[in-house]
């Protein structure tokens, strides 16, 4: 992992610890979606992802451009998790997950343009953000909105779980 020179070691340091933090957090509010929806399995998964990540805080494991992905992958996925909870206030909360996600990989972008494990991940979410973006653009119509809404949950779903999501029974709102 390449640090610039500039950045003061406290302040690489509390990078770190901040992105393991909302990473933690993060797995944790999924675990708490999941249990909502009465996915158990994926409930504990997520609950035993955030102690590990809570731990490894603990641990002071400092590699932050991993810990930064991780974070911007598990928020994209929280707002997956959301717009198939089927709740009507999740359309709000998703849009402003997707914003914190699209600042991390500014922010990885930036910082660590040249970092291998990064590129390929960070180029696979930016086309996944980018889909479910559109799909939330107010200038859609609602049924082509919420279909694209739900192919894209639908397919990370699959990915994820095996199960199939059904497409959701609330009509989206533009804002």
């Amino acid at each position: 992992m390449e640090l610039r020179e500039s950045q003061p070691e406290s302040l690489i340091h509390f990078d770190y610890l901040e992105a393991q933090f909302h990473h933690a957090t993060a797995l944790r509010t999924w675990g708490d979606v999941a249990l909502k929806r009465h996915h158990l399995g994926q409930a504990i998964e997520m609950y035993r992802d955030a102690k590990n990540a809570f731990e490894q805080l603990l641990m002071k494991n400092p590699d932050v451009p991993v810990y930064e992905m991780e974070t911007a992958r598990t928020k994209f996925n929280l707002a997956i998790a959301l717009l198939a909870s089927k709740q009507p206030e999740a359309i709000a909360e998703v849009k402003h997950l997707l914003d914190v996600v699209q600042e991390i990989l500014d922010k990885l972008d930036e910082r660590y343009p040249e970092h291998p494990a990064l590129s390929e991940d960070a180029r696979e979410l930016r086309q996944k953000l980018h889909t479910l973006q559109q799909a939330l653009a107010p200038s859609m119509t609602d049924r082509r909105a919420e279909d694209r809404v739900h192919d894209l949950s639908a397919s990370i779903a699959r990915k994820q779980t095996g199960w199939r999501v059904r497409p959701p029974a609330v009509k989206m709102v533009p804002s």
